[in-house]
């Protein structure tokens, strides 16, 4: 019966916009999944260099592979298209720089065995050079050890490419493409006032974040950062800027949800 565990079809969705540097890397690393029952939308988002080849390249090899070839509309319209072709019971995200180890949704489906109503899933990540030579794991390890989604009201350690959705839920409730940025922090935002959880997966490093300079972070940092304060203005939160006193009192909280996470493993007995 779909949708059981272990009998799950997983819908991989990818916007690319001129990724030819990283995409086969990006390509390869989810065909190779050890885990099968899988569809890869992959949105090319009007690129101009060698990305639709590439893309093309690769669906006649595997016919997993669903390309949807369009005009550049930027990534969270991009993204919202893909998902009108989704047929699988979960959607997983994937960015085209990064990667991500084979048993990534073997190690997901492996913790939906082990807990119930699972409809947001999400895990750390290895960040990683343009070379591909780790860097660190993020977020920190007290935030990914002691997670709680409290956490998201003063800082996002969540990784978008890592998401991993319930179908019917993230076509619900969309992206809002209001956001060119943070779009994935808007949608937690959304998720948790409609009172969805976010199961994290301290254990599943199997998503590599590539850090280079033309990531988004450091080609688009000022719009990003403005849509972002947003997102905590249109959630009555408290905006904190980058300042030495503000990161020694986000670690104290994270120190403190590590230590109140683990207290309640340990009187559940794990």
């Amino acid at each position: 019966m779909r949708g059981e565990v272990g009998n799950i079809k997983i819908s991989v969705v990818m916007s690319v916009f001129n990724g030819e540097r990283y995409l086969e890397d990006s390509i390869k690393s989810i065909l190779n999944q050890s885990y099968r029952d899988i569809e890869f939308i992959i949105i090319n988002d009007g690129s101009t260099d060698c990305t639709l080849e590439i893309i093309k390249r690769y669906q006649n090899a595997d016919n997993r592979i669903i390309l949807i070839d369009q005009e550049n509309m930027g990534l969270t319209k991009s993204l919202n298209v893909g998902l009108k072709h989704v047929t699988g019971d979960y959607v997983a995200r994937m960015d085209a720089d990064d990667i991500s180890t084979p048993d990534r949704f073997t190690l997901f489906l492996k913790f939906m065995r082990i807990n119930n109503n699972v409809s947001i899933y999400t895990t750390p990540a290895l960040m990683i050079n343009k070379n591909e030579t780790s860097m660190r794991v993020i977020p920190n390890y007290f935030r990914r050890n002691g997670f709680n989604q409290v956490m998201l009201n003063y800082h996002n350690s969540l990784i978008h490419g890592a998401l991993i959705i319930k179908t019917n839920l993230i076509k619900k409730f969309k992206y809002n493409e209001a956001f060119g940025y943070s779009q994935d922090f808007e949608l937690y935002h959304r998720l948790m006032r409609n009172k969805h959880s976010i199961s994290y997966d301290k254990n599943n490093i199997t998503y590599k974040l590539r850090i280079h300079t033309n990531s988004i972070s450091n080609t688009h940092s000022s719009e990003q950062l403005k849509l972002y304060r947003q997102i905590f203005n249109d959630n009555n939160l408290k905006f904190y800027e980058v300042t030495l006193l503000n990161k020694v009192y986000f670690r104290i909280i994270d120190v403190f949800y590590f230590f109140y996470e683990n207290s309640k493993r340990n009187k559940k007995g794990y």
